[in-house]
């Protein structure tokens, strides 16, 4: 996603599963969640509305409606989701999601088809493979996302669900005692 080809920052692999998730979770067949945003002619509409931050107003937007689908099953607390991470995480995605070079790399993404991105989901899990699973999963502690495992088995996960047409929604959880 790095035009510079400079390796790509955590937050911004996290937003990219997390985009590529919430265009995949609007044009599979049902959808996950109702809305249209990351389409083309969601992204039309956006643009007219935020010409200048069409893909950051489109990103978050949809991504409100994937948050209250994981929430619903997953819950909110101790357990964290793509569309609900701790605090440190949210912030450094919406600083990069602010950076106009990210948001004109997601634009020529979502620019491109539903095969494609899932192409960009299956590099992502670093060609990872998990056995298809309906409903929440959990993959582990917090911790994992911090060194990059637990981004991978996200957006395996995420892979394996849309191509097998099942939903899965993996989460990591904050054990206790942990500090």
């Amino acid at each position: 996603m790095r035009p510079d080809g400079s390796q790509q920052r955590p937050e911004e692999i996290l937003l990219l599963v997390r985009t590529l998730v919430a265009a995949l979770g609007e044009r599979t067949t049902p959808p996950w969640w109702r809305t249209q945003f990351l389409t083309d002619a969601g992204m039309r509409a956006v643009g007219r509305i935020f010409p200048r931050t069409a893909v950051s107003a489109a990103v978050k937007s949809a991504c409100i409606a994937a948050r209250s689908e994981h929430d619903r099953l997953i819950g909110v607390g101790k357990r964290y989701h793509l569309f609900r991470l701790p605090t440190r995480l949210e912030h450094a995605i919406a600083t990069s999601l602010a950076e106009s070079a990210v948001q004109s790399a997601l634009a020529d993404i979502l620019g491109e088809g539903t095969d494609r991105l899932l192409g960009e989901l299956k590099t992502l899990s670093g060609e990872r493979t998990v056995t298809r699973v309906e409903g929440p999963v959990s993959i582990g502690d917090v911790s994992r996302l911090d060194n990059g495992r637990g981004i991978a088995e996200f957006a395996a996960h995420y892979y394996a669900a849309f191509a097998q047409t099942a939903r899965c929604y993996p989460y990591v959880e904050e054990r206790e005692g942990r500090k």
